[in-house]
Formats: C-alpha cells, structure tokens, sequence
C-alpha cells in the first residue's frame, strides 16, 4: 500500500465512506502539491539552505513513521 493511502485510510478509517476518502486523498495530494512547488520556488531563486533543512526535518520524520510501522508488523 502506497504511503498516501495508508494515511487517509488510517485518517479517515477504512469503513468511511468513499467522499471522506476522496475528500481526504485530494487533500494529501493538494499538500504534497503546494510544499513542491515551494521548494522549487526556493530552488529557482537560490535559496538552498532551507530546502537542506525541509528535507532533513522531513526524512527524519519518515525514517521515524518507517520505523513504527516496522514495529507494528512485528507484533
């Protein structure tokens, strides 16, 4: 399961109806959508360091969530 889907459906529940899904998704999607195209704002204009420190604050959070996820297999 892809990491998009897994967070709506964990978000919004699995027997949720399908608009609340959707809704949600659109949302993820919108997200993901804006924070890009500010890192490549930042890029365009020189502006490196910042896009350094996002993607280091947002790998260490994903490493994190990999590793919860990893765990809750275990069990």
């Amino acid at each position: 399961m892809t990491f998009y889907k897994r967070d709506v459906l964990g978000s919004v529940g699995v027997r949720s109806g399908t608009r609340t899904q959707v809704l949600a998704q659109n949302a993820f999607y919108l997200g993901a959508r804006c924070t890009l195209q500010s890192l490549a704002t930042l890029l365009e204009d020189g502006d490196v360091e910042p896009v350094h420190d996002v993607i280091a604050r947002h790998g260490r959070q994903l490493k994190k969530m990999r590793a919860l996820a990893a765990s809750a297999r275990r069990h």
